[in-house]
């Protein structure tokens, strides 16, 4: 089984050109990033401009997708470059968006290239 989680419907186009099958959207995958408060900056030379705060990047966190057995995924490309470990987390790939709505592809990547 494979669940569209990108947000957009999934069109799976053949070699002509002509759309072969359609994922339609069941939502997205929420990510949000949690940052530390490390210091704050100064920015001129009597050091009386203090209180621009200065974050460390955090780590990504991402809505939880059960895994589910004979079940694959399709996400975003940052979805799936938080989510490296996650085999079942499909993009599809060389995509054209048609009116901000439907992703058109003909092949999906699973792994690292993202």
């Amino acid at each position: 089984m494979i669940i569209n989680k990108t947000g957009y419907s999934v069109e799976i186009l053949d070699d002509t050109g002509k759309v072969i099958h359609t994922f339609p959207t069941e939502g997205s995958v929420t990510l949000s990033e949690v940052s530390d408060l490390v210091g704050h900056a100064t920015y001129n030379d009597d050091n009386d401009m203090q209180g621009v705060p200065v974050y460390d990047r955090g780590n990504i966190v991402v809505e939880l997708i059960p895994k589910l057995d004979n079940t694959v995924y399709l996400v975003t490309p940052d979805v799936q470059r938080a989510c490296p470990q996650r085999k079942d987390f499909l993009v599809p790939d060389n995509t054209k968006i048609i009116d901000g709505t439907t992703i058109r592809c003909q092949s999906f990547i699973r792994g690292r290239r993202y």
